[in-house]
């Protein structure tokens, strides 16, 4: 995807969808409220779609989450959890979902306020990979003894 380039409705959709669906919900309620901050902070042309992309997510929640919430700000711990626990989302789902957050840090620049959630929750996942690798090669290790 280029950078000046977005998803089609369809692919949002269904991204949305599965986030609803397949993620568990506090990992779900975290996204909602990452894009709707991101929706206030972007320009009009990136607020509408982040804003349609939480709302989306936010009406599949249990309980939608109010105002007052999802003004709240997402924390480093939230963010990094929500990247190192991981999720049972498809692979193409999963890759479109970075793909539009890595647009959105791209346009905004990485050290934007409503970007470092994101930035934690990549982190999250990276932590999460060393994690896995290291279990896995230690199992390598023992299996071999």
């Amino acid at each position: 995807m280029r950078h000046d380039t977005w998803p089609t409705h369809e692919a949002l959709r269904s991204l949305t969808v599965e986030m609803g669906t397949n993620m568990a919900t506090n990992q779900s309620e975290c996204f909602a409220r990452i894009f709707h901050q991101i929706a206030l902070a972007a320009p009009p042309e990136w607020a509408v779609r982040c804003a349609w992309i939480s709302a989306a997510i936010n009406g599949q929640l249990p309980i939608p989450l109010d105002r007052k919430r999802l003004n709240q700000p997402v924390s480093h711990a939230e963010a990094f959890l929500l990247g190192f626990t991981g999720t049972r989302m498809s692979l193409k789902a999963l890759v479109l979902l970075a793909c539009v957050l890595d647009h959105i840090e791209h346009a905004l620049g990485a050290d934007h306020m409503a970007i470092l959630p994101i930035r934690w929750e990549k982190h999250g996942a990276l932590q999460r990979t060393r994690t896995l690798s290291m279990a896995k090669a230690g199992e390598a290790d023992t299996w071999h003894r």
